[in-house]
């Protein structure tokens, strides 16, 4: 049973929150406040989920239209977050207006960093997070981030393995379930 992460090899159970849906709600969101340049500051590559929320926000921004890059944070942390940050500050091209990190901990670290070079979130740049962890309400400000069901992920994971065990045979469903996008303080229009 493969629960959140896919491991690209083999037929395993496998449930996860719509990764893609939601990497295009959090650029539908920034896109409606007006933003025309945002960075995906997604995880490893070699992260399942950081690889299609990736290709998601690729293929929803060149729909868009809007400019738009992706680096990859070298891991799911506050100090990945950081050192993204650092390296976007140190890019001799034009800043974006708007960042979409990999998860709510990247997002965390690039808040920090920010603020730290006198930059404010949403006033200089607005971020949005992913999964929606438990203090994302609490960090300042307070996080927009793509809800991810973590109960409900765990609940169906362990149905679909208990019936495998009733029944003797592991099928190879996959499961996604709905994500859904939570706006807080850390997303807002652009400065002109």
């Amino acid at each position: 049973m493969l629960v959140n992460r896919d491991s690209g090899v083999g037929r395993y159970p496998f449930v996860s929150g719509d990764n893609e849906s939601g990497i295009i709600s959090a650029l539908t969101h920034l896109v409606e406040l007006g933003h025309r340049h945002i960075v995906h500051v997604a995880g490893p590559p070699n992260f399942s989920t950081a690889l299609s929320r990736s290709k998601a926000f690729q293929a929803a921004a060149l729909d868009v239209g809007i400019l738009h890059d992706t680096i990859n944070a070298e891991s799911f942390t506050v100090d990945a977050g950081c050192a993204a940050a650092e390296g976007l500050l140190q890019r001799r091209a034009e800043r974006p207006t708007a960042l979409v990190a990999g998860n709510d901990l990247v997002a965390l670290g690039l808040i920090r960093r920010l603020r730290s070079h006198g930059l404010g979130c949403p006033q200089d740049v607005s971020i949005v997070g992913f999964n929606d962890m438990p203090f994302a309400e609490d960090f300042w400000p307070p996080l927009t981030t793509v809800h991810v069901p973590l109960r409900e992920i765990g609940g169906e994971a362990a149905r679909l393995l208990l019936h495998g065990i009733e029944s003797g045979e592991q099928e190879a469903a996959m499961v996604t379930l709905p994500v859904s996008l939570v706006v807080r303080g850390s997303t807002g229009r652009p400065r002109t």
